[in-house]
């Protein structure tokens, strides 16, 4: 018998790997789904719970990037919201940067 060749145990391109799945959808969000859905090595049932997980945490990070967004087009609301950790100093230097007077 050739010791390459494994009758237990199927083989697995290194692509369907668990751990490479796992790293590709920690990469690439979403677009690894795919990925994931053709591996031989998740369960049904992981499949679903892992792209659960998986679309929650990128409209998570979306959601998140957009309010970022929205907050700096606005820097009256920004100076509302860093006034309450900022010192009289450091609110100064934001004035400054909001009305022109300081670059960074």
């Amino acid at each position: 018998m050739n010791p390459d060749q494994d009758t237990t145990k199927e083989k697995v391109k290194w692509y369907y790997r668990p751990w490479i799945v796992i790293c590709i959808l920690l990469n690439v969000g979403p677009l690894g789904l795919p990925l994931l859905y053709k591996s031989p090595k998740f369960s049904k049932t992981s499949k679903y719970i892992i792209t659960v997980v998986t679309l929650f945490v990128t409209y998570w990070i979306v959601n998140s990037c957009v309010e970022a967004y929205h907050l700096f087009k606005n820097p009256e609301e920004l100076k509302l919201i860093l006034g309450k950790y900022l010192d009289e100093e450091q609110m100064n230097m934001i004035n400054m940067y909001i009305t022109g007077d300081i670059g960074f």
